[in-house]
């Protein structure tokens, strides 16, 4: 009982936030150890799951094995995987919704697109925007099946706005495009502008688009932040984004990450200087600390500080990078 109370108290918890868990759930005092807690915890972090996530799990689902959590969100993020969700989102969404998956198992993939008589993508766009449909498609539960999908509005408009950047009806990069961007056709018009205004040539941006239409899922101001970071903080051209759009799909946190180790490094000069944006973005985090970090001395270990900081820029790093591109205040 003391264990698992001071397991609460050393992730932070408040003594509010303590009791509504015990008087949710008396028994976790008696059933759970700080260990059982811990193993939970450690799986939930493993699909990026937290401490907060772990309080809504019990206080939504009291009657939890400790030994079915760890499996049943390692079941969640391979179904969002099987649906056709990006890594980020993935991320993103555990993130948020972690704890629903941790309550109970997952129907199978199949079976759930079976039941509701959808395809992935429709399936998708219903979780991303009310997760906890998700709850309803544990294994247990009855699917009912959904309504035929009226044909969607949007894609004359998308059709349309992709012929004007540049892209021929019918061909297989229009079809690739209408699949994997979202909003209508004056949004995405605004995204694109938004890119031409940071001074991108229009020929780029339609090759952009081509090469990873996700980018204009984003946000307006999201797409102009990174374009902005891009330039004016890590100190890398305009050309970059053209040869290497995914960059736009990174999360801001990722791309933070590995810049302010690569400046670490090159301060030091531990580092070969203006490497390619895909070389030090696109690999995954293994391959990059591999390459980059634990060869050199102090490495992993100024990556982890950075890691457990949130990837933020202090002071001393910011009027580095701002001196590498003569932006120095």
């Amino acid at each position: 009982m003391v264990e698992a109370l001071q397991f609460w108290s050393d992730l932070g918890f408040t003594k509010d936030d303590i009791g509504k868990v015990v008087r949710k759930n008396p028994d976790l005092l008696l059933e759970w150890s700080g260990g059982m807690l811990r193993s939970v915890l450690s799986s939930m972090q493993r699909v990026g799951s937290g401490k907060r996530e772990l309080l809504d799990l019990f206080l939504n689902y009291p009657n939890l094995r400790s030994e079915d959590v760890g499996w049943n969100i390692s079941t969640g993020a391979r179904f969002l995987d099987d649906i056709g969700m990006s890594r980020d989102d993935v991320k993103k969404f555990l993130d948020s919704h972690g704890w629903i998956f941790g309550a109970a198992p997952m129907k199978a993939t199949s079976t759930i697109l079976g039941q509701l008589n959808v395809g992935k993508a429709r399936l998708r766009r219903i979780i991303m925007e009310e997760p906890r449909q998700l709850m309803n498609y544990k294994i247990g539960s009855k699917v009912s099946r959904l309504p035929r999908c009226k044909p969607d509005p949007c894609v004359k408009e998308k059709r349309e706005f992709l012929r004007r950047i540049g892209f021929v009806e019918g061909s297989e990069d229009m079809e690739k495009a209408l699949k994997a961007i979202r909003g209508k056709g004056a949004n995405l018009q605004d995204k694109y502008n938004k890119l031409v205004e940071k001074g991108l040539d229009p020929e780029d941006v339609a090759h952009m688009v081509k090469m990873a239409p996700r980018i204009l899922n984003q946000k307006t101001d999201a797409i102009a932040y990174k374009i902005s970071f891009l330039v004016h903080v890590a100190g890398y051209p305009l050309s970059p984004p053209a040869a290497f759009p995914r960059y736009l799909e990174f999360t801001v946190h990722k791309s933070k990450l590995k810049m302010l180790m690569y400046s670490w490094l090159l301060q030091r000069g531990l580092a070969a200087p203006q490497l390619t944006l895909s070389t030090v973005l696109a690999s995954s985090e293994t391959e990059f600390t591999k390459a980059h970090v634990y060869k050199v001395p102090m490495g992993r270990e100024v990556w982890w500080k950075f890691k457990q900081e949130g990837g933020s820029f202090g002071q001393e790093e910011i009027r580095w990078l701002r001196h590498r591109v003569h932006l120095g205040r």
